[in-house]
C-alpha cells in the first residue's frame, strides 16, 4: 500500500461524513413539516456538496507526489476538518427542522458557514499553490474568496444571489477546466 492510498482512506472517510451530513440535512428538510424554502440557502448547500466531491477528486491530483510529509498530510486533514465544520454549520439540527424558515436560517447562520467556507477556500488557495497541476486554480479560489466575503458581509438578497451566481460561474469554469482532466 502506498502512502497516498493509506492517507486517502482517512481523507475519504472524513469527506464522506461531511457529504453525508449535508445530505442528511436535506433529507430531514424534505421530511419536516412546514419548511419554508430559500433558494439562496439551497444554492449554498449545492456549493458545499460540490466542494465535498471536489475535495475528494482534488486529493487524486496529489497521488503522484514524490514525498508525503507529515506537514502535507496535516494540511490535508486541516482542510477536510474545516470543510466538515462548514457542512455542519450549514445543516439545520434534526430537532429544528419542523417549521424551519430557510431564509431565516440562512440569515441567522450564514456568517458561521460562510466564514468557515472562506477559511476553507483560503486553505484551498494554499493547496492549489502546493499541488503543481492546480496552480491555475488559484485564480478561481481568489474569485471565490471575494464572492464569499461579499455574501458574508452583506445580507441583502441581491448581494446573496449575485455572490451565488458568481460562485457557480467560476466553479463551473473550474469544474470544466480541472475536473475533466483527472
Amino acid at each position: 500500500m502506498t502512502t497516498f492510498e493509506y492517507v486517502s482512506v482517512l481523507l475519504a472517510i472524513v469527506i464522506s461524513l461531511a457529504f453525508t451530513h449535508l445530505v442528511m440535512g436535506i433529507v430531514r428538510l424534505f421530511q419536516a413539516k412546514g419548511v419554508k424554502v430559500s433558494f439562496v440557502y439551497l444554492g449554498w448547500i449545492g456549493v458545499l456538496l460540490f466542494l465535498c466531491v471536489d475535495y475528494w477528486l482534488s486529493v487524486w491530483h496529489a497521488r503522484n507526489a514524490d514525498v508525503w510529509t507529515l506537514a502535507f498530510i496535516a494540511f490535508l486533514l486541516v482542510m477536510i476538518t474545516v470543510l466538515y465544520a462548514t457542512c455542519a454549520f450549514a445543516a439545520p439540527e434534526s430537532a429544528a427542522t419542523d417549521g424551519v424558515n430557510l431564509n431565516e436560517f440562512h440569515r441567522d447562520n450564514r456568517r458561521k458557514y460562510l466564514g468557515a467556507l472562506f477559511l476553507y477556500t483560503m486553505l484551498g488557495l494554499a493547496g492549489n499553490f502546493i499541488i503543481a497541476s492546480l496552480q491555475l486554480a488559484m485564480l478561481v479560489s481568489a474569485a471565490q474568496l471575494l464572492l464569499i466575503a461579499a455574501a458574508w458581509l452583506w445580507a441583502d438578497r441581491r448581494v446573496q444571489i449575485a455572490a451565488l451566481l458568481g460562485i457557480y460561474a467560476v466553479t463551473g469554469w473550474y469544474a470544466v477546466t480541472f475536473i475533466s482532466v483527472l
